[in-house]
């Protein structure tokens, strides 16, 4: 699920349309409210959404797996887009682990960690 074509409207609100033909336009007032994605309330930063065709991006830094927003516009979850390849992002890499995390991925909290051939799903609890 590639995507065609990303537009900003107004505030926090931005079109999206895939090359699927599956668009429609999504509120990620929710997103600009969290950790490094804080400095889009600037709005005008906010406006400068752009599309790498797998990810909606304000920069190299800030982007979001396009797969997330494909979900909310569709009602499917992750797991019922048959035939299609989903990538989930990588979000970090150290001593040969890899750590990737959907946005907006069901709950509770969890990302996996793939070391060679091992596994593991690490869940986030509050306290």
């Amino acid at each position: 699920m590639k995507v065609q074509e990303v537009k900003y409207l107004s505030d926090y609100t931005i079109s999206i349309k895939f090359e699927d033909g599956v668009s429609g336009t999504i509120q990620l007032n929710d997103l600009v409210e969290k950790g490094i994605f804080k400095v889009l309330q600037d709005k005008s930063l906010f406006s400068k959404v752009y599309t790498n065709g797998y990810s909606i991006a304000w920069s190299n830094e800030l982007e979001i797996d396009a797969t997330a927003i494909y979900s909310d516009l569709t009602g499917k979850h992750f797991e019922k887009f048959s035939g299609q390849h989903l990538r989930m992002p990588q979000i970090s890499y150290f001593l040969g682990v890899i750590i990737r995390m959907f946005y907006r991925d069901h709950n509770p909290p969890h990302f996996p960690a793939v070391y060679g051939e091992f596994e593991g799903i690490i869940d986030i609890e509050k306290n």
